[in-house]
Formats: structure tokens, sequence, C-alpha cells
């Protein structure tokens, strides 16, 4: 998997991201429902025992540990594993200044602080990397403090949080998808060195052939090609890249050649027929035909909406808020979905 995570980790895109403080006193407990996002916690001080609950898996995270719900498998977070799981998370205290919402509750025993980012994958982007993720990545902190990787993301986060700008969303995003990367090149290098750590199985022929797609997405590619490409039958490589992949090759080249397009749409100056062609079509009209089918509407109704919204939503909603919150900017994150 190390020598080809750099192709794994260049599908990893963060679209939203949202995060809070808690400061919880023992005896505490909560529980978040599966999710369709990834969930990152860090542990400032105190501990936390983090448990997946369909395979009963746990961390213990301590002062300085990350770790990562990649998958956004349901889980519960407590202070000990004899804690009442609380049915609900009590919301953000609104008396904090700008900066991270905190929730506060607890028992008013030891305190746990710790940081809670849920971010919004671009799933489909990702699939193959995901498919090698276990349940959940820890990554132990160094002698209390965060990882050294982890120091300087969370310091440049935190300023854009407490002090947002222009084009803070978009610099969060990247700042986390950053973080996401740098947590599993770790874990990387630590389940390499782990005996103990069962090592992925999949097939290195089918994530070649992922490679070839993603890198020339204008071939005309087919399943003899790309079987030939690596060294398999075409019944072979069709059945292996099914069943890794979970789709056909051709459903799966479809598939990215769309995501390409959606991508090179959002920049105006490359003409329709020119993206037609970069993403493997002769014909425009075929292009349209199949974005249509993929996204439900055609690429210029897509490029025409997609440059409304990013000219329109901000002016909108400065309009729509009230002269107190335009003097004083409120916070945009907000704590993740919970039971």
């Amino acid at each position: 998997m190390q020598d080809n995570l750099s192709d794994l980790l260049q599908t990893v895109r963060v679209d939203d991201t949202c995060c809070i403080k808690a400061e919880l006193t023992a005896p505490w407990g909560c529980r978040h429902d599966q999710s369709s996002g990834a969930m990152f916690y860090i542990c400032m001080n105190g501990s936390a025992y983090l448990e997946i609950v369909a395979s009963k898996q746990i961390a213990i995270l301590q002062a300085g540990d990350c770790a990562i719900i990649p998958h956004g498998s349901a889980h519960t977070m407590r202070d000990s594993l004899n804690s009442p799981i609380a049915p609900k998370i009590p919301d953000p205290c609104i008396e904090v200044p700008p900066g991270l919402p905190v929730i506060r509750g607890g028992g008013g025993g030891c305190m746990a602080t710790l940081i809670v980012i849920h971010l919004r994958l671009d799933r489909v982007r990702a699939r193959t990397l995901l498919r090698f993720l276990p349940d959940i990545i820890h990554l132990p902190g160094e002698q209390g403090m965060l990882p050294q990787w982890a120091r300087p993301l969370t310091e440049a986060g935190h300023t854009e949080v407490t002090s947002p700008g222009p084009g803070s969303a978009a610099a969060l995003n990247r700042l986390t998808e950053l973080m996401f990367i740098q947590a599993v090149r770790s874990a990387a290098l630590r389940y390499e060195a782990d005996d103990r750590v069962g090592k992925p199985r999949w097939s290195p022929q089918v994530f070649n052939a992922v490679r070839l797609i993603r890198s020339d997405l204008a071939t005309r590619w087919s399943v003899v090609e790309l079987a030939t490409r690596v060294g398999m039958s075409r019944s072979a490589f069709s059945a292996a890249f099914t069943r890794e992949m979970e789709a056909p090759p051709m459903q799966y080249l479809a598939v990215q050649r769309m995501l390409r397009a959606a991508e090179l749409l959002r920049t105006p100056d490359v003409a329709i027929s020119e993206i037609a062609f970069m993403v493997g079509y002769d014909s425009e009209i075929a292009f349209a035909r199949g974005f249509k089918r993929h996204y439900g509407q055609g690429p210029g109704g897509f490029r025409r909406a997609t440059r409304l919204t990013i000219v329109s939503e901000p002016a909108v909603q400065e309009a729509r808020r009230p002269q107190g919150e335009i003097d004083n900017p409120p916070r945009r994150m907000t704590r993740p979905q919970s039971a």
C-alpha cells in the first residue's frame, strides 16, 4: 500500500468542515450515529474511550492523541466504559467569545477537552482509499502534545476559525484535508512497521488499471485494453475490478470522466467542446447526453448554475443577515450531527 499511497491520497477532497470544542467532566458519555462524513477527534487534555458500536473496537485517547473514524461509523465517546451514554449532546454555549462553539456537560469530575471535527469527504473519489482504512485510525501524541505534523495545521485552523476572512471556508477545508492525509500517512507508517496489524489484501493489477484510467481520461479505454495493460485476461480482470471497485470497469471510467468534467466546467475559460475532448468524448453532443444522464442537467446548465451560486450566494447571505450580525460576523462552524 505504501508504494501507491500518493496515488490513493490524491483522491482525498474535503467539501465542508464543521468543528466544535467539547469540555466534558466525569462522568460523561455520548453517542454519534452513522454519518456520511468522517470524524476527527483531537484530545487536548484528559482521556476518553472511543468505541465503534458495530465492531466493539476501542481506542483510548490521552492528551495529544488524535483519532479518525473515516467511514463515519456509529460510535460512542465516554470517560469510562462504565459511564452511561447520554441520549443527546448539549447545545453549544452561546456566551463564549468568537471562535470554536463550545459544548459543556458531564457530572463535575475530572475534565476532558476534545476538538471534534466533522469532515464531509467526496466519497466517490476516495472510494479506493477508504476501502483500505480501518474503522478507527488512532494516532498517539508525543509526551502529551499533538504529533509534530498536526501542530502547525491545528494552529493555522484555529486562526481561520477565530479570525475568519475572505476565503476562510476554503482554507479551512484544505487544512483539514491535509490533516486527514497526514494522519493516514502516519498510520500507514505505523501499520507497515507493526507485523501484528494485517495489511490490506488487494490486487495490484486493479490498482494499476485505476491509475491508468485516472491519469488519461481522454483515451478510448476498453476492458480488453485495460486487461492487456495490466497483464490479465479480459474475464479475470473484469471480475476482479468489479469485485474490488464495486463497479464494472467501463462504469467506473464513465464516473471518473463525469467527475473531471464537473471540475472543468467550474473553470469559465475552458470551452465545453474542449472539455468533452479532454474527458474522452469525440462529440460534444455525446458528452452532453452522458453528462445530463449523470448529473440531471446538461453541461451548459451546470456551468451557469455553478457560476450563479459562486457569485450570488455571498451577496444573498449578506443581505439576509441582521445588521448586528454584519457588524459582528457569526461563527461558521457548527456542531456535528449526533443522536
